[in-house]
């Protein structure tokens, strides 16, 4: 049986904008820089996290918005495997590990434990503005806050 890693091999360019993805959804993410987080989805994108589905940018754009303003996090990723399956069609995989610190950006916040280590289970589409993701799942694996 064949390896599917090696049979589904993406080329470097579609390696490179899907991975490119996944990381600038985590800077934008703990930037606050929120139409940033959006132009990585598809229009119709989907973002499933814990029990909860945001189903398109608008339902995105309304959970990011509703993030508390005092709480500064960061995702640390890694582990990142992508696999193309059609010419317009990949997934992939990244791992996270999630720091959560309640204070203001711009001051040195204590650095605790993580608060999350997950995976990002990613669908990527191409579009005819480039690849983007079309349905992102977070799994949790590890939490401090069971």
């Amino acid at each position: 049986m064949p390896n599917e890693s090696l049979t589904n091999s993406p080329t470097s360019a579609v390696k490179d904008a899907c991975t490119s993805l996944s990381i600038a959804f985590a800077n934008a993410v703990d930037s606050r820089n929120y139409v940033r987080v959006l132009e990585v989805f598809t229009k119709d994108g989907v973002l499933q996290r814990w029990d909860q589905e945001f189903i398109g940018q608008k339902a995105i754009a309304a959970m990011l918005d509703a993030r508390p303003i005092d709480v500064q996090t960061r995702h640390i990723c890694s582990n990142i495997e992508i696999s193309q399956h059609a010419p317009n069609e990949a997934t992939g995989i990244t791992y996270f590990i999630f720091f959560r610190v309640v204070g203001n950006e711009g001051q040195t916040l204590p650095l605790g434990n993580p608060n999350l280590v997950g995976e990002y289970h990613d669908r990527f589409q191409f579009t005819n503005t480039g690849w983007r993701i079309a349905h992102r799942r977070v799994k949790l694996v590890f939490s401090d806050e069971l």
